[in-house]
């Protein structure tokens, strides 16, 4: 069964054009927006940091919803360095909690987070350990994550990645693997590699990973698979293709069970060598053939692409990658053929839109860019909050690299009317008050503003289309 839950939990916090409700949240170290603000949330607003912190701790012991306090609090006590102030609060309170509730499980799994920044990472990996088995909220395996990765142990957390998915280093039990989506198969792996060269652009995976690599006779093929993605992300694709081919041909030897799942998934690893590479005629390709392995499960085969283009996303060395990602799958039967098209999830689609446009944006590349914005933008099924991202998206292009106040003042007005709890909000206001500040020409302001009263009046009067040809021409 295809991995139809991709756990990389910065990548979607990263999502930019996902509803909300499919924001899961892989990094879980800051405030998440909702759509309307929370009770909590709005109880925050002109409150110091350190106001911020004593109200949560109050606030604690009320909340409905009791994950965003607690992720509130990680984030302010780190900031404020009051780590050990934090765990003797939650280990003073805990004991007072019935330890079958979520709750509980939440506070363990803090504690554990707050206990891993102090060094005590072996205490830390208990509790964690022991709330996997029990399924505590948050997801521990997310919290685990979390704790290497905001102390900057990126390498550890990688080698983790590949133990519990290939050793099943944490003793899952079938039911337990079902539940975490565990042992599937190597994109998170790969991600975390990705995760790598994001913190370190010079750390070779191929020096600091693979040595730590463990071969499980079951799963062999997957281990040429790590290694051969290590080898693509330091840059050696021949190296990484050699392996690959020499894994693939294990599966054949072989008998065991999981080795016909992990050959369904050749093409796969495949692809992401090729875009590494570069390679986008190559890319396609196998991103077909691994379509056609799991054409019931369009939609979790474009949601792993999707997930490693997040994580590109912060990369400037890794941009030309992230354009022949987004253009690879573009350019694949997952868009090209009818059929399959037509059942991808609009809010997927329209995230590869997002992520496509800003690899053009990142060439300079803003007329194509604002195409595929507008493509989201005209799209009846599009959801009000993922259409303000592209008219916001459009707006900043303008304002930068036009000089035009008008037109971005304009859908700035229209973003605001139409959402205005978006994760943008403040951001839509700052260009907003840049757009109004010495505006030159109040007559020529007037009779714009004067027709226009949404997108489409924009898009059709001959000042933004100006704009867009000016674009188009640079």
């Amino acid at each position: 069964m295809i991995n139809v839950m991709i756990m990389n939990e910065k990548v979607e916090r990263k999502m930019r054009l996902f509803l909300v409700s499919l924001f899961l949240m892989l990094n879980s170290n800051i405030l998440s927006y909702c759509v309307n603000e929370s009770v909590f949330q709005k109880a925050l607003i002109n409150k110091s940091a350190i106001e911020q912190y004593e109200f949560s701790k109050q606030y604690l012991s009320v909340v409905e919803n009791e994950s965003e306090v607690i992720r509130h609090l990680l984030l302010l006590a780190k900031k404020l360095d009051l780590n050990s102030d934090l765990l003797d609060f939650l280990e003073g309170n805990i004991v007072n909690i019935d330890d079958k509730s979520e709750l509980f499980g939440r506070i363990k799994l803090a504690i554990s987070q707050l206990l891993f920044r102090q060094g005590k990472e072996n205490a830390a990996i208990d509790i964690i350990s022991e709330g996997i088995q029990k399924k505590w909220k948050e997801n521990a395996f997310w919290v685990l994550n979390d704790c290497f990765r905001e102390n900057g142990k990126f390498i550890e957390c990688a080698i983790d990645e590949y133990n519990r998915t290939v050793q099943n280093s944490y003793n899952l039990d079938n039911e337990l693997l079902s539940y975490y989506y565990i042992g599937e198969e190597l994109t998170t792996f790969f991600i975390r590699l990705i995760e790598i060269k994001n913190s370190d652009f010079n750390i070779s995976a191929v020096e600091h990973v693979v040595p730590n690599l463990i071969k499980n006779p079951e799963r062999e093929y997957l281990y040429y698979v790590a290694i051969s993605l290590c080898f693509a992300v330091d840059g050696q694709f021949d190296r990484a293709l050699a392996i690959i081919k020499s894994g693939e041909n294990k599966i054949d030897i072989y008998n065991f069970p999981r080795y016909k799942s992990d050959k369904l998934n050749v093409p796969l690893y495949t692809s992401y060598i090729a875009i590494m590479l570069n390679d986008s005629s190559k890319s396609v390709a196998n991103i077909n053939s691994y379509l056609q392995n799991y054409s019931m499960y369009p939609n979790s085969v474009l949601s792993k692409y999707l997930v490693v283009a997040y994580a590109m996303e912060d990369n400037l060395m890794l941009k030309t990658k992230l354009k022949t990602l987004t253009g690879s799958v573009l350019n694949s039967n997952l868009f090209k053929d009818e059929l399959i098209n037509t059942e991808l999830l609009r809010d997927k689609v329209h995230s590869l839109f997002d992520m496509h446009a800003l690899s053009y944006e990142m060439f300079g590349d803003h007329y194509n860019a604002i195409q595929y914005w507008e493509n989201i933008i005209n799209d009846p099924k599009a959801n009000i909050n993922i259409k303000s991202h592209a008219l916001f998206s459009i707006a900043k292009v303008i304002y930068r690299f036009e000089g035009n106040k008008l037109i971005p003042e304009m859908l700035c007005k229209i973003i605001l009317s139409n959402s205005i709890h978006t994760d943008i909000y403040s951001d839509v206001n700052a260009l907003l008050a840049l757009c109004s500040i010495n505006r030159e020409n109040n007559a020529e302001y007037e009779m714009f503003i004067q027709n226009i009263v949404d997108w489409n009046d924009i898009h059709s009067s001959n000042e933004y289309q100006s704009v867009i040809l000016n674009l188009k021409e640079k």
